[in-house]
């Protein structure tokens, strides 16, 4: 699945939570790739499980993937405005403490662009669809 839409953190405070780690995430390591990137690698602090974030050079994108479930996370600064395109699993997204605080902005908009339902959604219906997911889940 894939799904985009912004979110009210800039990218500075982004940034800034991946370097300086946030609650539940540990730097093991921080090294720049031959192409000036940052490379950044996470651990959970409270779980055992990592994730790699690589920050470009001018610090306008950020891409974060998960080493086990392989989620990706392009966190992407255009216009003044942060979007965050996610592909992975239906029920993954925003659920790993590896991540930066990303808050969706605009629920009620149409903000969301995804592989469901003919393509494009608010947020709010999404997490609407996602809980619905989670209990079917829970009860079969």
């Amino acid at each position: 699945m894939q799904i985009t839409f912004k979110v009210s953190e800039s990218m500075e405070e982004i940034v800034n939570s991946i370097y300086n780690g946030g609650f539940h995430q540990s730097i093991l390591q921080k090294e720049k790739s031959p192409g000036g990137w940052d490379v950044v690698f996470l651990k959970d602090r409270d779980f055992d499980c990592e994730a790699i974030a690589w920050v470009s050079p001018n610090k306008d994108t950020i891409e974060i993937e998960t080493f086990w479930s392989k989620f990706k996370y392009t966190i992407y600064e255009k216009k003044g405005l942060v979007s965050v395109k996610y592909e992975g699993a239906y029920n993954g997204l925003l659920t790993q403490n590896l991540l930066p605080k990303l808050t969706p902005v605009d629920i009620e908009n149409e903000v969301v662009t995804t592989s469901l339902k003919g393509g494009k959604l608010t947020y709010k219906e999404y997490r609407v669809l996602q809980e619905k997911f989670r209990e079917f889940k829970a009860n079969n």
